[in-house]
C-alpha cells in the first residue's frame, strides 16, 4: 500500500498582468503563492478542509490538469518541474450542481516512486495560464493522505484515487483580478459566442477561426479610465474592453467579430450610423491604432440593455453642440446591426474602444495634374484627417492605392508599389512621396486614399498623362511569314517603324520586342534596341524612323506551336529603367499576318 503525504499545499493566485494593450495572448501571470487558496481559484477537499466562498463560479472554462516530478533541492524544497514526461491524470469535468470541477487521479497506474515529489498543476486551458498547484509526497502504505501543514490525514478512494476538485470563480484570469464587467470562456475550432456578464461586450468567432482550444479574456476597463482607451485625438466615449486569449495565437485564420453595446443618448441619427470601432495594439514602443471595418452585431443583446453609461470629460465627453458639424457632411450607410450594438472585423486581440470617424479631406495633389507618361505629378497626394472639432487627428493608417491609368506611388526609398499605408502625423497629413503615372498618352490616372469608417472616404485624385511616347506604325514589306522550325533557318521579314516622343526629354534603354501569337501560342518572334539617338536605345524627342525585321519560329522563347494559319505580329515598345531593374511597357502596335510552312 502506498501513502501519499502533503509535503506543501499551496495554490497559486493569478496576479495577472495582463497590460490592457497587451496582444491576443495574455501575458503569463506573475503570481503570488497563498497558503490554502485565494479568492478566485481553491482547491477543495480531499486536498484542502472546506472553506466558503463569495465569488460566483465560472463553469464555461475548460481547464486542465497536469502533475510533473519536481526537481528538489538538497533539503528537498521544491524547486521547479523535471524535464521528465507530465502525467495526465484524464479530463476534467465541471460540476454544476457542486459548483467545481474534477479529475480522480490514479494514482497506482500513474506509475510514480515514493522517493520522488509530484506537483498537481492546474491551468486554465492547454499551455495557458497556472491557476494553482499543490505539491505532494508518495511514501509507502497509502490508503490516505496526510497533510503535513496540519497533520491531519485524507483518504484516498479504493486506496489508490486521489479526487482533485477545484473552484475557479470568474476574475481568475482578468487583469484587475475582478469581474464586474468581464467574460471568461473556452472556445475552440468549432467556433462560438462570448459575452461578458453585463453583456455590454462580446465577441463572435466563426468555425475555423482558431486552430486549438483558447480562454476567451474580455475585460472592461476601470472607471475613469477611459481617457487613455485610444491614444489618438478621436470623439471617444465610455466603453472601453481589453479583448485576449490564453493562450494565444497572436493572429486568428479568419477575421472575428469584436462588439460593444454603446449608448446612443444625445447622439443625431448620422453620428449614429457612423459609430466605429478602434483597436489599439502596441509594435515595440510605438502605439498602432486601427480603425476596424463595421459588421453587424446582433448577438449582442444591445437593445434588451437598460443601462446607460456615463459620459466622459475632456475628448471623451465633447459637447453634443461640436460634433453638430457631422450633420452637415455625408456619413455612410447604416450600420448592419443592432443599432445599439457596433461590431469590427479583426484578425488579432488587444485593446478596443469605439468612438466618432474623423472627416478625410485633400490636401495636396489637386485633381487633374498632367505630366508626361512614366513620369511624376508636380505635387503629391496628401489628406488630412479631423475630428468633429476641426483638430488633426495624428496615428491614424490612410491606405494609398493606384485605381486606374497603370502608374505607381513613389516611396521615399525611391521604390514603386501599387498601394501603401500612411499614418498621419501630428498637423493631421498623410501623404505619399510621389506618384508615377503610367505610360499611356492621354489616359487619365486615378490614385484613392481611403481611411476606414472615415467620414468622406474614399477620396479620388485624378492626373492626365499628356504627351508621352507612341509606336506610332509599323509597315511589313510582307504580312505572310514563315514559320522556322529548326536552327539555320532564317525566314524574318523586313519592317520599318515610326516612333514619336513628346515627353520633351531623351529616354534611354528604348526596344521593340515582337511577338507571334496565334490562339494558345505566344512566341518570340526578334527584338532589338531603337537607334535613333546618339547612343544605341537613346530616343530623343520628335519622330524617329526606325527598321528591323520580324519573324515566325516554334524554337527559342515563347509557349505553344505555331501552325499554318492567321495570326497576329505584335510590337511591344518598352523601356527598361536600371535604377529599378523593371520594364516599362510604352505603346502596343499589332498587324494581322499569315503563317506558312517553308517550302519542301
Amino acid at each position: 500500500m502506498k501513502r501519499i503525504v502533503l509535503l506543501s499545499l499551496t495554490c497559486a493566485l493569478v496576479i495577472a498582468c495582463q497590460d490592457q494593450r497587451s496582444p491576443t495572448a495574455a501575458k503569463p501571470p506573475s503570481f503570488q503563492l497563498l497558503q490554502g487558496g485565494h479568492d478566485h481559484f481553491f482547491f477543495l477537499p480531499p486536498i484542502v478542509p472546506q472553506r466558503t466562498f463569495t465569488g460566483t463560479f465560472n463553469p464555461a472554462l475548460k481547464p486542465i490538469v497536469v502533475i510533473c516530478q519536481l526537481v528538489v533541492d538538497a533539503n528537498n524544497i521544491p524547486l521547479h518541474c523535471a524535464d521528465t514526461p507530465p502525467i495526465d491524470p484524464g479530463p476534467v469535468t465541471a460540476d454544476l450542481a457542486g459548483q467545481h470541477y474534477k479529475v480522480n487521479w490514479d494514482t497506482r497506474q500513474s506509475g510514480i516512486l515514493s522517493n520522488l515529489f509530484y506537483r498537481i498543476q492546474v491551468f486554465a486551458s492547454p499551455n495557458g495560464v497556472l491557476l494553482g498547484f499543490a505539491d505532494v509526497d508518495p511514501v509507502s502504505n497509502g490508503s490516505q493522505l496526510k497533510n503535513v501543514n496540519t497533520g491531519e490525514y485524507i483518504g484516498l478512494v479504493d486506496g489508490r484515487t486521489l479526487p482533485i476538485k477545484f473552484r475557479i470563480e470568474r476574475g481568475a484570469l482578468t487583469g484587475s483580478g475582478n469581474c464586474t464587467d468581464c467574460a471568461e470562456q473556452a472556445v475552440g475550432p468549432a467556433g462560438g459566442t462570448v459575452i461578458t456578464n453585463t453583456s455590454l461586450a462580446g465577441v463572435f468567432f466563426p468555425q475555423g477561426a482558431l486552430p486549438r482550444d483558447v480562454t476567451v479574456i474580455i475585460e472592461a476597463t476601470p472607471p475613469g479610465a477611459e481617457q487613455s482607451c485610444i491614444p489618438v485625438n478621436l470623439t471617444q466615449f465610455p466603453g472601453c474592453y481589453t479583448f485576449s486569449t490564453d493562450p494565444g495565437p497572436t493572429t486568428f485564420n479568419t477575421s472575428v467579430t469584436a462588439a460593444i453595446c454603446v449608448e446612443t443618448e444625445g447622439l443625431t441619427t448620422g453620428q449614429i450610423q457612423s459609430l466605429i470601432l478602434y483597436q489599439l495594439d502596441v509594435v515595440g514602443e510605438s502605439d498602432v491604432v486601427t480603425p476596424l471595418e463595421n459588421t453587424p452585431a446582433a448577438f449582442l443583446p444591445c437593445n434588451s440593455l437598460a443601462r446607460a453609461r456615463p459620459r466622459g470629460n475632456g475628448i471623451l465627453g465633447l459637447a453634443l453642440a461640436g460634433l453638430d458639424a457631422i450633420r452637415r457632411l455625408v456619413v455612410p450607410a447604416p450600420l448592419n446591426a443592432a443599432h445599439l450594438g457596433v461590431g469590427g472585423l479583426t484578425g488579432s486581440f488587444s485593446r478596443i474602444g469605439w468612438g466618432l470617424p474623423p472627416f478625410i479631406s485633400q490636401v495636396g495633389g489637386t485633381d487633374n495634374q498632367t505630366a508626361a507618361p512614366g513620369s511624376t505629378v508636380g505635387t503629391a497626394p496628401a489628406v488630412r484627417l479631423q475630428n468633429s472639432l476641426e483638430q488633426n487627428v495624428a496615428g491614424l493608417p490612410v491606405k494609398f492605392k493606384v485605381k486606374s491609368g497603370g502608374g505607381k506611388i513613389v516611396l521615399p526609398n525611391e521604390s514603386l508599389v501599387e498601394s501603401v499605408i500612411v499614418t498621419t502625423g501630428a498637423d493631421g497629413i498623410a501623404a505619399v512621396s510621389g506618384w508615377q503615372l503610367g505610360p499611356t498618352a492621354g489616359a487619365t490616372n486615378t490614385l484613392e486614399a481611403s481611411q476606414v469608417g472615415a467620414l468622406g472616404s474614399p477620396l479620388t485624385f485624378t492626373a492626365t498623362a499628356t504627351g508621352g511616347v507612341d509606336l506610332v506604325t509599323v509597315n511589313l514589306t510582307s504580312t505572310t511569314l514563315t514559320i522556322r522550325s529548326s536552327e539555320g533557318q532564317n525566314f524574318n521579314v523586313p519592317y520599318t517603324a515610326s516612333i514619336s516622343n513628346t515627353t520633351g526629354t531623351t529616354l534611354s534603354v528604348v526596344f521593340i520586342q515582337a511577338y507571334v501569337d496565334q490562339g494558345a501560342a505566344h512566341r518570340a518572334a526578334n527584338g532589338s534596341d531603337v537607334t535613333c539617338g546618339p547612343s544605341v536605345g537613346d530616343l530623343p524627342p520628335g519622330t524617329c524612323p526606325f527598321s528591323f525585321s520580324v519573324g515566325a519560329s516554334n524554337i527559342g522563347g515563347g509557349t505553344g506551336i505555331l501552325v499554318q494559319g492567321s495570326a497576329t505580329a505584335v510590337f511591344e515598345l518598352r523601356r527598361f529603367d536600371s535604377a529599378t531593374q523593371t520594364e516599362t511597357l510604352l505603346d502596343t502596335f499589332t498587324v494581322p499576318v499569315t503563317l506558312v510552312n517553308p517550302s519542301p
